[in-house]
């Protein structure tokens, strides 16, 4: 009998994992190319200038995020991480957000469509004026220096 063991599931989990990030950054560079992203208080890098591997760094960090909410589809877990590059990084921290993400009378998945009915433009601003560069957690080597 054929058997998978743990560790052979585990290097595809993340291989499968790789490969969605990086569909995610060819998203980002796509459709977001001139986002700017806010690495500290006086550096801002349009996305598509990032270093690929400070971007596949934040996607990453992004999709971690995104999973303690228990989000597990693709399509929420990338409009989570693009709302990260678009909004600011640590979005989900603002409480009306967080509320919404963390509810646990609504399904994980669903979570977000309930977030953009619901969030008014005075939050989204608020969320952007509290844009926290230090939440990408990007270690020095690989900050974009």
């Amino acid at each position: 009998m054929f058997r998978i063991h743990t560790k052979q599931l585990e290097a595809f989990r993340e291989q499968e994992k790789t490969s969605f990030i990086n569909r995610v950054v060819a998203y980002l560079l796509h459709a977001h190319p001139d986002t700017e992203v806010k690495l500290d208080e006086n550096r801002r890098v349009p996305l598509q200038r990032l270093p690929r591997a400070v971007l596949h760094a934040m996607v990453r960090g992004g999709v971690t995020r995104a999973e303690r909410y228990g989000i597990t589809w693709e399509s929420n877990l990338t409009a989570f991480v693009v709302t990260m590059f678009t909004s600011a990084p640590n979005f989900d921290e603002h409480p009306c957000i967080r509320r919404h993400l963390a509810t646990s009378e609504v399904d994980p998945n669903l979570r977000l469509d309930l977030l953009w009915e619901e969030t008014s433009d005075e939050v989204w601003d608020a969320v952007s004026a509290s844009y926290d560069a230090g939440s990408w957690a990007l270690s020095e080597a690989h900050d974009g220096r």
